[in-house]
């Protein structure tokens, strides 16, 4: 499952100093829990859906509106299983706090579609240039958007990052360098 991020925490942490009054964190803090109850709903129905087995007919419409509260519309010709996966991995990508650990957790589950094993390498990372490998991963023009903006979600600002397709027995067959000057998410 996945953790709502405590908007609460992370708004007042970003007062300077001389806004830190009582009051002021008492209003603030009114609404950024407002932000924090809806991503713990929206999670908690994504995390619902992720473990069906039979897809019901509102399945589609549900995966829909899931994808307007994350701010992930569905790419088109994507199936409802495509659609869940982009929308799973785009709940870790808005947690993300441009760490490490939050990058490995994005790249380890992207790392398991489109045929992947999961097997990837991160390294790199803030204020270096990310480099990013996927072995074994089949992906799509489509598919390689969707990762590219994913990937830019979850590191937050920085300036670009390298991703690499490889095959399992090393033999690098695509590499793209992304450069947040040219890419608009």
């Amino acid at each position: 499952m996945t953790v709502a991020r405590d908007y609460v925490e992370v708004g007042t942490d970003r007062l300077p100093d001389g806004s830190r009054k009582p009051n002021t964190l008492a209003y603030l803090s009114v609404y950024l829990q407002e932000c924090t109850d809806t991503e713990v709903a929206v999670l908690q129905v994504l995390d619902a859906f992720a473990g069906w087995n039979q897809i019901a007919p509102q399945f589609s419409f549900v995966l829909d509106t899931i994808g307007v509260f994350l701010g992930q519309p569905r790419p088109s010709g994507f199936s409802n299983e495509d659609y869940r996966n982009v929308l799973i991995a785009r709940s870790i990508a808005r947690v993300s706090r441009s760490q490490r650990e939050d990058v490995v957790k994005l790249v380890a589950f992207l790392a398991t579609l489109n045929g992947g094993l999961g097997n990837y390498i991160v390294t790199g990372g803030p204020p270096e240039h990310w480099y990013i490998t996927f072995f074994d991963v089949t992906l799509t023009a489509q598919w390689e958007a969707v990762y590219v903006a994913l990937i830019f979600a979850t590191i937050g600002v920085t300036d670009s990052f390298v991703l690499t397709q490889a095959t399992a027995a090393n033999a690098l067959y695509d590499v793209a360098v992304y450069d947040v000057d040219l890419y608009n998410p």
